[in-house]
């Protein structure tokens, strides 16, 4: 069983992960099944259950319905509705993402069945789970000074000391967890420092296909070689930093295919191609015709999976110099590091790109091997056979 609290219609990197896995894992000959508190119109595949909760009924008020983020504690209904899923399909295994861990490791106590933790961000000891302050500045860490204010600020003085009180007592059900899996050595250090230890597992699964579907793509591309951006339209995405890049002479035309704009979200360029909501093949088929795909997060990047789509897609990227994206991106061979949060190098290291057709060229090629390399599914399956013992 992969339990998640984010999953389609919501859009994210632990939502395709988790889509991802599963299909790899059906396509492997593997019982899957997802469980999921996210809400969603129309028909699911078989293997996805969408489960009710205790906090969909008492959290009403969502920024973004699509996106129901499980509390930090568990959830009583939610634990009842996983054990009896456990029970009714036979699961072996509990593979827990998110927020939605809380409820998982309870209701795997109950079914007596082992429980993974998948790490995706820094939410097992972070409120934001990003670390980041609110005012967008990188934290040092967490600190109860800090942490309940920031926790307060980000989500109201009544959720806020919840979030961070729920945070704090999940350390008691961390020695019940049989594997945490981190999807980064960035993660797994920030996860060393709070005592757990990892295993480290990239949580990129390539697609079964060697190219994107014939046919998919965005409208109304640019003729000329263009620049694309894919994710959030939000500060620590580096939107502010990419839209300073393109600030009086642009160096190429901007495709942005923006998942969500945050709550006062920082402008795009002007001039820039903007699509919303575009399914996961239009992305991949965006990132293929791309000249460039850039990643100028300024936060420590968890992972970096746009880096890695794009270079599976067949993209040259210039990425941030920060959080996991080195590791993702072989500076120089699959792709080029710049400094976080500087619109100057950001631009340069896009110009010399494009004015150099054969250097792009050789980072294709280099960037498809990388992304074949990068690929999670054997790793995570290795810790599944350890913790079965099998």
């Amino acid at each position: 069983m992969l339990a998640t609290d984010l999953y389609a219609p919501s859009v994210g990197g632990i939502e395709r992960h988790v889509e991802s896995l599963s299909e790899r894992l059906l396509a492997d000959g593997h019982e899957v099944v997802v469980a999921t508190s996210t809400r969603a119109d129309g028909d699911d595949p078989p293997h996805v259950h969408r489960l009710p909760s205790w906090s969909q009924v008492l959290i009403r008020r969502r920024a973004r319905p699509e996106q129901s983020f499980h509390p930090p504690l568990a959830d009583p209904g939610l634990v009842h509705e996983i054990v009896a899923l456990c029970r009714q399909v036979g699961a072996q295994l509990i593979h827990a993402h998110g927020w939605m861990a809380h409820s998982a490791v309870v209701a795997a106590k109950r079914a007596r069945i082992p429980v993974i933790v998948g790490l995706h961000d820094y939410g097992l000891d972070c409120a934001r789970r990003s670390r980041l302050l609110p005012g967008g500045t990188a934290c040092e860490g967490p600190e109860p000074s800090r942490c309940g204010p920031c926790a307060s600020a980000t989500y109201g003085p009544i959720r806020g000391p919840l979030v961070y009180r729920g945070l704090r007592r999940s350390q008691r059900w961390w020695a019940d967890v049989d594997a945490f899996v981190a999807n980064s050595d960035a993660v797994a250090r920030a996860a060393n420092a709070a005592g757990v230890a990892c295993t480290v597992a990239s949580p990129w699964i390539c697609p079964p296909h060697d190219r994107p579907p014939e046919g998919s793509g965005v409208f109304g591309l640019p003729d000329d070689p263009f620049v694309l951006y894919v994710g959030a339209q939000a500060r620590h995405k580096g939107v502010d930093t990419l839209t300073a890049a393109w600030r009086n002479d642009p160096p190429a035309p901007l495709v942005a295919l923006v998942s969500r704009p945050e709550i006062d979200a920082p402008g795009l360029p002007v001039g820039a191609v903007v699509h919303h909501h575009a399914t996961h093949d239009d992305v991949l088929a965006t990132m293929s015709r791309a000249a460039i795909t850039v990643v100028p997060s300024i936060f420590a990047e968890p992972f970096g999976l746009v880096a890695a789509e794009a270079m599976w897609a067949g993209s040259p990227v210039v990425v941030s110099s920060v959080g996991a994206l080195p590791d993702v991106v072989d500076h120089g061979r699959a792709g080029v590091l710049v400094d976080p949060g500087d619109p100057s190098a950001l631009r340069h290291a896009i110009i010399d790109l494009l004015g150099d057709p054969a250097r792009r060229a050789g980072l294709t090629t280099s960037g498809r091997a990388r992304a074949r390399a990068l690929d999670g599914t054997d790793a995570i399956v290795a810790v599944y056979e350890r913790v079965l013992g099998t």
